[in-house]
């Protein structure tokens, strides 16, 4: 049964009621001053106050701490739940890629077909299980878990959201990671061919050499290597450069396809020469600028759109270096994303954006992009340079020739040369890439309060601007909210690292967790499919090889053609191998360990890990990421699919840009309380018009702006305006706030006690 939120009318209420009119009546008798209302307005004034009443939705509500708890309690629990099933797929995903870094093209359209299925099939299973939790949850007799019943469907939603998020996210990688192999293969097949041909000429080399009876020293040996290894690297040619600026203007051709702005296209034929200035919004850019009447309105709609722009520009130029971190060429799929992006941000700034704006914003951040892909591009074919990778073997070829010339034992230095130049560069890069949910855990299990909530994270960051009160800090939050929290948290990450948490002691997990994979692969590798031994032979060696790399396959990646050049007039037998391998592995593990306690920036692990922990913090708790349209207060509602938006205080609106039309003074007042007054608003959804501040929910009506829940509340800020009230006006080019004389008596001590008011904070 739903609880009523006011108790029943009691007996003294027709009193109560009788009190009022004989006072009210009185009170327009000693006010003769003043014009009294008129009968119809008075009826409106009753009305509003009712409407009020009856959903306890006055201007200074009655706190229900219970609900608060119940609901921040229920917060927690869903986002350990979300964060569990993100870590789960996760997971599974690390593995998938590298299913497919192992798979030959001829196969890749299955593997990825076949992975995805079963993507689908696992989140349809964390799905069900978070679901479940949440029904459990709701059957507890604890935790006032009854007073949160109305918030029930918000989370069954977001459970969907996440379900569907997860399924794109999956898709994205599994088609980024199948360009991405296809991508290397292209790169193999060079490399194989030239492998080809200089293990043809060391065959023939050999064959010269045996034919002859006379003595051959090393050296002789040696120099007839190096004039053949001479002669055929004349012969290599490098990788082709692509045109990436180019790929990248069709590609946003493509997405302006049904726009009005072809013609203004036509004029770009280099994207590489856009975005090397800063992003300059002018007057063409701003919807009905010449209809827009007084400066102070013009003003408001420009910076306004300059905000919008830094929040675009920063986002995507977040994205850009994510993608050229990794050691991957360029890939079509990384324009495709960035303009994915600019669309989402675009639509997500609320204010309506004209065509103009939206071609010269892409034009900005794609001429960025184009810049920083063609240098991403350019170092990958450099390092993956033919010649450069058959210099690498160079000195394995020249032992080869050299023992099998003797016919000399190869084991030891054939295993050496598997772990060196195959398992080393998978281990490596096993832990690099997949350490990124290890981070995670780690700074969720080392501050388990800051992202417990998104109630709680805010108390941490809100906390934290109070205690340094820089005025920057202040305008980036308010102004570039999402930007801000994304460097708190990645400096938070750095500051986890540097004082309380060992890097080098959860990379050492890994490694042993890897290393043991190995050895019992090796150990299990050693047999046939019937259980038997594998024959002590040379091809018992290959098939030992053959068995580890594919039973290792969805675990590291390792480069089938590096084992070819491995396994190249391999002599070695089974049994003395398997034991030299063995040792190699324990020299491995030792050799990485000691790379590991030598690398000690964490800088450099975020940039490698393919799983950011920043961005997987973020998502835990920046929520739908949706302001309050007058003062930028971030909405607090837990999961992200919500069906009101809302916040536990909202702040001065001169804080945001919001400025008196007549005056050009920040204006003072709280959101709060304006919704509940006669005032009215105008700003770009509006076209500038004036509107109600009563009825925002005709332009917002997914907010729910409610009350202060005492005149304390927002405390904090007016403490901030009053502190910083020249800087805001001077930023925001006018007039400083003219505020209550009270506000001047506020302490900083009184700004954080009200703070730990608003989120319940003992």
């Amino acid at each position: 049964m739903a609880h009523q939120p006011m108790a029943p009318v009691n007996t003294g209420y027709s009193v109560a009621v009788l009190e009022f009119k004989k006072n009210l009546l009185e009170m327009l008798k000693v006010r003769k001053d003043e014009q009294p209302s008129q009968i119809p307005e008075f009826l409106q004034w009753i009305s509003s106050l009712w409407s009020a009443v009856k959903f306890e939705n006055f201007i200074f509500s009655f706190r229900n701490t219970l609900v608060a708890c119940a609901y921040e309690n229920l917060c927690r629990e869903f986002s350990e739940w979300e964060w569990s099933f993100r870590r789960h797929i996760l997971s599974l995903f690390a593995s998938a890629e590298t299913q497919i870094s192992n798979t030959e093209s001829s196969s890749i359209d299955e593997v990825v077909e076949a992975l995805q299925n079963n993507s689908h099939k696992e989140i349809a299973v964390q799905t069900k299980e978070i679901t479940e939790k949440l029904k459990v949850y709701y059957k507890r007799k604890d935790c006032n878990v009854h007073l949160v019943e109305k918030y029930k469907a918000d989370f069954i939603n977001s459970i969907k959201s996440l379900e569907s998020e997860m399924k794109h996210e999956v898709r994205k990688k599994l088609e980024a990671a199948a360009e991405k192999r296809r991508n290397t293969e292209k790169v193999e097949e060079i490399e194989n061919n030239q492998a080809a041909m200089i293990e043809c000429k060391v065959r023939q080399l050999l064959q010269n050499y045996k034919d002859r009876n006379d003595a051959v020293s090393d050296d002789d040996l040696t120099a007839d290597f190096e004039r053949m290894w001479h002669r055929e690297m004349a012969n290599i040619t490098g990788l082709k450069e692509k045109d990436v600026p180019a790929d990248v203007l069709k590609q946003l051709r493509a997405s302006l396809g049904n726009r009005q702005v072809m013609e203004d296209l036509q004029g770009i034929k280099n994207l590489t020469q856009c975005g090397r200035k800063e992003f300059q919004v002018e007057e063409k850019h701003v919807n009905n600028y010449s209809k827009i009447k007084g400066c102070c309105t013009s003003n408001f709609a420009k910076q306004s759109l300059e905000n919008v722009a830094v929040e675009v520009i920063n986002s995507c130029t977040r994205m850009i270096e994510h993608f050229t971190q990794s050691k991957s060429d360029y890939q079509d799929t990384f324009t495709k994303d960035v303009l994915e992006e600019i669309d989402a941000q675009l639509n997500k700034s609320g204010s309506k954006i004209n065509t103009k704006f939206e071609l010269d914003i892409k034009l900005y951040i794609c001429g960025i992009a184009s810049r920083k892909f063609t240098e991403m591009h350019r170092k990958y074919i450099t390092e993956q340079d033919p010649l450069n990778h058959v210099q690498k073997f160079k000195s394995q070829y020249l032992s080869d020739f050299i023992d099998l010339y003797r016919e000399r034992d190869q084991c030891q230095r054939k295993a050496r040369d598997f772990t060196q130049l195959c398992l080393k560069p998978a281990v490596t890069e096993y832990i690099n890439q997949s350490f990124g949910t290890d981070i995670v855990d780690a700074v969720l299990e080392n501050n388990t309060s800051e992202y417990s909530s998104r109630a709680l994270f805010q108390y941490t960051i809100l906390k934290e601007l109070l205690d340094k009160s820089n005025f920057s800090d202040f305008v980036e939050y308010i102004l570039h909210y999402e930007n801000y929290i994304k460097d708190w948290i990645y400096n938070h990450i750095i500051k986890c690292f540097s004082k309380d948490i060992s890097l080098q002691e959860l990379k050492m997990k890994k490694l042993d967790r890897v290393i043991k994979k190995i050895t019992n692969t090796v150990e299990a590798s050693k047999l046939e499919a019937n259980g038997s031994p594998l024959t002590n032979n040379v091809e018992g060696t290959t098939i030992l090889i053959q068995n580890f790399c594919k039973a290792m396959s969805d675990v590291i990646s390792i480069s089938m053609s590096t084992v070819e050049r491995v396994l190249f007039q391999n002599t070695s037998c089974c049994d003395p191998f398997t034991k030299s391998l063995y040792e190699c592995i324990d020299d491995l593990k030792q050799e990485i360990a000691k790379e590991i306690s030598e690398s000690t920036l964490i800088t450099e692990t975020l940039k490698t890990v393919s799983v950011k922990p920043q961005d997987e913090l973020f998502k835990r708790v920046f929520g739908c990421g949706v302001q309050c349209p007058f003062c930028k207060t971030p909405c607090e509602a837990g999961g992200k699919e919500h069906q009101l938006h809302f916040a536990a205080v909202h702040r001065p609106q001169g804080l945001a840009m919001y400025k008196h039309i007549k005056t050009d003074i920040l204006f003072e007042e709280i959101c709060t309380s304006s919704v509940h007054g006669n005032g009215k608003f105008q700003n770009c959804e509006t076209n500038f018009k004036p509107h109600p501040y009563k009825d925002y929910r005709k332009y917002y009506p997914d907010w729910h702006i409610a009350p202060d829940m005492s005149i304390q509340a927002s405390d904090y800020w007016k403490y901030v305006l009053v502190t910083f009230n020249k800087q805001f006006a001077e930023k925001y080019e006018a007039l400083p706030a003219v505020y209550p004389d009270a506000w001047n008596r506020i302490t900083k001590d009184q700004a954080l006690i009200s703070l730990k008011y608003v989120f319940n904070i003992q």
